[in-house]
């Protein structure tokens, strides 16, 4: 058991392992209209709201925007930023119309802010929907890394939660493979990988998220998206606990029927 559990511990720290996230951010975001987004953040960094203005969409001039952009504009440094990077980008396409949205971490001296641009295409014109923005206390990729420090009680027993339901699964996995009579361990090695609900954290937050109805393979996972909290779920493993229970029966009752009957089965079929 303790072979498999630190066997579960190192597979389930690989899937913690993060990649260059600004070259895989690169890889997803649609580059052609990347740069009329950036054209207007730069148009707000230097403060030139009137032309933001001339270009807003229709359909949001009577909101009269131009208070909150002139806010915004304000909030941030009166300094160029030492960096600026896309950490955000989605696309949608209807009826004609295309429309793009696209978030930056701007870096200052000791200030990072988020900014959001969305932007709108018809008849090959585009248009601005909307530039919106908020402080951050650090860069998104310090944020969100997966560290043990500050972290509180639901984190830490999501997490143990997880390394131990994998533990089972595995440990309940080497037992299968070790029964070598009949087509016993294919039967089962479906139900012992998977998971029943999610019970799921936000490593960065620690905000909770349930999910009855629900079927995992495997039973622990750790996920996240490019800049993104880490999420770490974990399912009730209850094939492995089935087929451990199968297993304990044996021991103490001897064969159980289940097997017994697929026994007889497989060595029918083997006599024709």
């Amino acid at each position: 058991m303790t072979r498999s559990f630190f066997l579960a511990a190192v597979t389930f720290c690989v899937l913690l392992v993060g990649c260059d996230e600004a070259a895989m951010m690169k890889k997803h975001v649609p580059l052609k209209d990347e740069p009329v987004a950036r054209k207007y953040l730069e148009l707000l960094l230097v403060g030139n709201i009137d032309q933001i203005e001339k270009d807003l969409d229709p359909t949001i001039v009577d909101l009269d925007p131009r208070e909150e952009l002139r806010q915004l504009a304000d909030m941030l440094p009166a300094e160029v930023p030492s960096d600026v990077k896309v950490v955000g980008a989605q696309a949608f396409e209807a009826a004609g119309v295309s429309k793009r949205d696209f978030t930056y971490e701007c870096e200052f001296q000791e200030m990072w802010f988020l900014v959001s641009v969305s932007l709108q295409k018809k008849d090959n014109v585009w248009t601005v929907l909307g530039i919106r923005g908020n402080r951050l206390s650090d860069s998104l990729e310090n944020l969100n890394r997966f560290t043990f420090l500050g972290k509180g009680l639901s984190q830490y027993f999501t997490l143990l939660s997880a390394v131990c339901s994998l533990a089972l699964s595995f440990y309940a996995l080497w037992l299968c493979f070790r029964t070598k009579t009949g087509p016993t361990p294919w039967i089962w090695v479906p139900f012992i990988l998977a998971g029943v609900g999610q019970f799921s954290v936000n490593w960065t937050t620690g905000e909770l998220f349930l999910q009855i109805w629900a079927i995992r393979t495997p039973c622990a996972s750790a996920t996240t998206a490019l800049y993104s909290p880490w999420i770490i779920g974990v399912s009730l493993p209850m094939g492995a606990l089935m087929f451990l229970n199968e297993r304990w029966r044996e021991n103490v009752q001897g064969e159980s029927d289940s097997d017994h009957d697929i026994q007889l089965a497989w060595d029918s079929l083997r006599r024709k």
